[in-house]
């Protein structure tokens, strides 16, 4: 009967220690994490660029031809001489 009060009490200890642990480290907030969210706001981002007529004379370019590259093995992790 003791053993098993014993186990309960240390498990829970156990369990007490780890999570207490995790749940002060998902709160923390420090004051240089506040001050880089703060800079966040208030970044302003130029995108004046994307109404410009050469950015969207931009094309896209041609797709290169894979037809004749020479594939690999099908299981590259294979030792050599196995298939």
């Amino acid at each position: 009967m003791w053993s098993v009060i014993i186990m309960v009490l240390v498990g829970l200890s156990v369990y007490y220690l780890f999570f207490r642990g995790i749940a002060q480290k998902q709160v923390s907030l420090t004051d240089q994490n506040f001050l880089n969210l703060t800079k966040l706001k208030v970044l302003k981002i130029d995108t004046s660029f994307f109404a410009d007529s050469e950015f969207s004379n931009l094309q896209e370019s041609p797709k290169p031809n894979l037809d004749a590259v020479q594939k690999g093995r099908s299981n590259p992790f294979l030792p050599f001489g196995k298939r």
